[in-house]
């Protein structure tokens, strides 16, 4: 059985132990015999083997959860049992079905539980609890029952309290153990939630990858070593809940920066090398062109960045992320240590290896913590922690790479943009673009289980809205390509507006003083002439409506029809033998429709539709 632990002892002699307690772990141990000159100790215990988990998993129910999933990761109780990226949650969608408490929201009066059975009584010594990766709904008050019974289900007055197995789980992200007394045998475990601790503000239940170990006969010898050297991936081994994000270890990286190269170099596993002095250190290779050594104390809580001849220096730890989503950096528990003066600690986000953006920049000394914005992160995509300060040390310095939620995020954002567009730095229309994406982000938000689908939709929606923001440059001059034009009724022309400067909006707003004589359209500028007179076009700047231009056009009706019908009437008249060639009405007739249309003519105001009338009557 593989096992890690750190033994914080202090040991001058070997000696014999018939028991030690590892803090709220409770291993029993039946010997114990220690090596001073290796700083090792090994011990003989009981062998404790983890029950499948996908007998755990076909055996899981709980008084409330999520079923069916509402989202791909929050579901029903045999989730907490499994090795995937999923986890059981009590229920917050949907009515509670038979056997369901009333509401998922876990309080003393009202405690949720979960359960898991193994097909046969066994001797059960240890759970480990783990939480979902953002925490939210982790479990803090708690007890673990047992029930032993050989046929059927077991009811709620067959479990009973387990001694030593109660009280308050840690607010972490890592797995934790809970070690009972005594083997209990059983073939029932129920975990018992009364609170939570209030990360994001939600009062449901969850667990991912819950284990049970049963107890068998023998013991094994199991060797720790006191002060192991780190190797490349030790941290990560150290600290499950980071390897857990992923199937392969390439998450956790060392890396040095050395301003002259201009980006972040990882040191490799094999090359580690050991000083005179006895340190595990990276030595560079050029070390005789310039004379000076560059190297990062690897322990793994610790961090030294010794730079001779660099102006700027930098150590890190460097986290790929596996997956798209929402992450920040903190540490585990507050560094111990530092060196005075504190240096600098900084934490970016980066999509390549550079800086990047900034998530904390600050001095942290001892018993200080760090904890950094949220950040957006993409496959691939890196969150650092670093040192900026030459011969910046610390130690206990164990960074934790948190997941949160896309409304964790969106509540940070908005925060962050408010009242970005305010002012008059930028165009009305891209303002106004921005305050709609932010209110249908705030309101995406409002619900206490939102749809994170719709949040994130709306979080890169007023991204884009802030990315098209348009810088206002003030407008000086509005010109026309024609300010004099001469129309026939029916006939256009295309204005054109130029604003200056060119980096100005060049929007205009177009109106005709007289719509019935000549119209515009309002965006284009194209002008249509109606009927005779004349009409103002004016252009007017919309970032500046002190700033215009006119063009004048005068519209004349086209009479070539009236005409020939005109010149055609007064030949007619002038015909040989008229007067006793036509009836008197029909001349009569004539006559006064050609004196109708030679008035038409004369009359400019009159509309085309009865010159039509007239022409059409002569």
């Amino acid at each position: 059985m593989k096992m890690k632990r750190v033994l914080a002892c202090a040991l001058s002699a070997a000696m014999i132990v018939t028991f030690v307690s590892f803090g709220n772990m409770g291993v029993g141990m039946v010997h114990a015999a220690v090596d001073i000159e290796n700083e090792s100790v090994t011990v003989e215990e009981k062998v404790l083997k983890e029950i499948e988990s996908e007998v755990l998993k076909a055996n899981a129910k709980a008084n409330s959860e999520q079923k069916p999933a509402a989202w791909d990761n929050d579901g029903e109780a045999g989730w907490a049992f499994d090795d995937e990226n999923h986890w059981w949650h009590s229920r917050y969608q949907g009515n509670p079905v038979e056997g369901e408490v009333n509401s998922g929201l876990v309080s003393a009066s009202n405690p949720i539980w979960i359960q898991t059975g193994f097909g046969e009584a066994k001797k059960i010594k240890k759970i480990t609890y783990l939480s979902r990766d953002n925490g939210m709904g982790s479990i803090n008050a708690y007890k673990v029952q047992y029930a032993n019974v050989q046929q059927g289900e077991p009811r709620d007055d067959d479990f009973h309290d387990i001694a030593g197995a109660a009280g308050n789980l840690q607010n972490a992200r890592t797995a934790q153990e809970i070690v009972f007394n005594e083997a209990v045998t059983a073939t029932h475990i129920r975990l018992v939630a009364t609170s939570i601790y209030a990360n994001g503000g939600q009062q449901y239940v969850a667990a991912k990858r819950i284990r049970v170990f049963e107890e068998t006969e023998g013991t094994e010898g199991v060797t720790y070593n006191f002060y192991k050297e780190s190797d490349f991936w030790d941290y990560e081994v150290a600290y499950g809940n980071l390897a857990d994000q992923t199937e392969n270890a390439d998450r956790w990286h060392y890396q040095i920066k050395k301003p002259s190269e201009g980006g972040w170099i990882d040191i490799p596993a094999n090359a580690l090398k050991t000083k005179d002095n006895g340190e595990k250190s990276w030595m560079n290779d050029d070390k005789g062109l310039d004379g000076t050594y560059y190297y990062a104390k690897l322990n793994k809580d610790e961090i030294t960045s010794t730079f001779q001849g660099e102006a700027y220096t930098a150590v890190a730890y460097a986290w790929k992320a596996p997956k798209n989503g929402y992450f920040k950096m903190t540490l585990e528990s507050p560094i111990t240590q530092a060196s005075s003066p504190a240096p600098s600690f900084f934490v970016c986000h980066s999509s390549d290896n550079q800086d990047g953006k900034d998530l904390f920049r600050n001095i942290v000394g001892a018993n200080s913590t760090i904890t950094s914005k949220i950040a957006r992160v993409h496959t691939g995509e890196w969150l650092r922690l670093g040192a900026t300060t030459k011969n910046a040390w610390a130690s206990g310095l164990k960074p934790v790479v948190m997941e949160v939620t896309a409304k964790d995020y969106a509540v940070q954002y908005l925060e962050e943009v408010s009242g970005i567009e305010e002012g008059n730095s930028y165009t009305e229309a891209s303002k106004q673009a921005v305050k709609e994406a932010r209110s249908a982000l705030q309101e995406a938000i409002l619900p206490e289980v939102p749809d994170m689908v719709v949040v994130e939709q709306k979080i890169t929606a007023l991204e884009q809205a802030i990315a098209g923001l348009q810088e206002y440059v003030p407008v000086t001059e509005v010109t026309l390509n024609v300010t004099e034009a001469n129309l026939k009724v029916g006939e256009t022309v295309q204005l054109t507006a130029t604003v200056a400067p060119d980096n100005a909006s060049q929007e205009v707003l177009w109106v005709s003083d007289a719509e019935g004589i000549a119209s515009v359209d309002s965006a284009t500028g194209l002008v249509t002439a109606n009927s005779a007179g004349t009409a103002i076009i004016t252009a007017t700047s919309t970032m500046n409506p002190e700033k215009k231009a006119q063009c004048t056009v005068v519209v004349t009706r086209d009479d070539t029809t009236l005409d020939v019908a005109i010149k055609a009437a007064e030949e007619k008249i002038r015909e040989e033998n008229f007067e006793n060639k036509y009836t008197e009405a029909s001349k009569t007739a004539l006559r006064e429709n050609l004196e109708n249309a030679k008035l038409a003519k004369e009359n400019a105001n009159l509309s085309v539709e009865d010159v039509k009338l007239v022409v059409d009557a002569l």
